[in-house]
């Protein structure tokens, strides 16, 4: 959601944060993106008002305190609230009525299918982007590297499993701030992530800009060649542990074969900006206030940075 404000902030749009539960430390973001004054605001209620909503646990109950204003539901994850929650005959107005932006390509082909009555004029492409810290990293092209395998144990058990049955190294993503990260994603040569991946994640695209091979599941937007375009992707650990094995010992060949994939992500941010302005730069909006609100809850989840 930061990233949103940010974005849209410097295309000229008057974009605030709303913190509704007051969870979230704002000199932390006003510190890591300087072009924000996030503060506690309240939100007019009014046709010249566009307000975000991320995808949260009651978003109906947000929408109904804001009758008048233009409301965005931003389509975080696959696995949050299934189609009969859009689909039931209640809650259908409000969704039908809402402009709907997607974080995933996997995730707006999904609800095109799943809530047919959403419209193309409504649904629009919604990416955020990988941390400009790591991606402006001078490191992301140390070619000395250790020989070693990164992965994330908040998700993923399988691959240290598979690993040591190969007798490779490994790594736990854990406990690092964003230097460590930085260091260990530029100082290692592959990064496989075998659990799932309900959104745009942020590991693969981090560790995949420093340099790292990346091998994946086929879980949720792995499964997506548009969300992560490689072709390094596992079924199962049989082929998991072949995976590894090639991109461990042939690292300047996939090196060279994921070039794409940094491509993509090294554009994200252009393609951010693109997305905000085709979203809010339409009629109703240009001739409005041009004002917008962004209505945020979990801010400190790393897709919110």
């Amino acid at each position: 959601m930061h990233q949103l404000q940010s974005a849209a902030s410097e295309l000229g749009l008057n974009a605030q944060m709303w913190y509704y539960e007051n969870n979230c430390d704002v000199e932390l973001y006003n510190a890591t993106y300087n072009n924000l004054r996030s503060k506690q605001l309240p939100i007019i209620d009014s046709p010249n008002t566009w307000i975000v909503l991320p995808e949260i646990n009651n978003p109906l109950d947000l929408a109904k305190e804001f009758p008048n204003s233009n409301l965005v539901y931003w389509w975080l994850a696959h696995g949050g609230k299934d189609a009969s929650f859009f689909n039931d005959p209640v809650n259908r107005p409000f969704f039908k009525n809402m402009v709907h932006g997607f974080q995933a390509h996997s995730i707006y082909e999904r609800i095109s299918k799943e809530v047919p009555y959403l419209n193309d004029n409504q649904k629009f492409l919604l990416y955020d982007y990988t941390r400009l810290a790591l991606v402006d990293s001078p490191l992301q092209k140390n070619k000395i590297r250790t020989k070693v395998i990164l992965y994330n144990p908040v998700k993923d058990n399988v691959t240290p499993r598979v690993a040591k049955d190969l007798g490779l190294t490994t790594l736990a993503l854990q406990g690092m701030n964003q230097q460590d990260l930085i260091k260990a994603g530029s100082n290692s040569i592959v990064y496989s992530d075998f659990g799932g991946h309900p959104g745009k994640d942020r590991f693969p695209r981090e560790m995949a800009v420093l340099g790292c091979v990346v091998v994946t599941s086929k879980h949720g937007t792995a499964n997506d060649s548009v969300d992560i375009p490689i072709e390094e992707k596992a079924d199962n650990e049989s082929q998991l542990a072949v995976l590894l094995s090639e991109t461990f010992n042939n690292y300047k060949y996939y090196y060279k074969k994921q070039q794409n994939y940094r491509d993509v992500i090294h554009g994200e941010r252009r393609e951010f900006k693109e997305q905000i302005k085709a979203l809010f730069d339409r009629p109703q909006v240009r001739h409005s206030k041009r004002s917008m609100t962004d209505g945020g809850s979990n801010l400190h989840h790393g897709k919110s940075e």
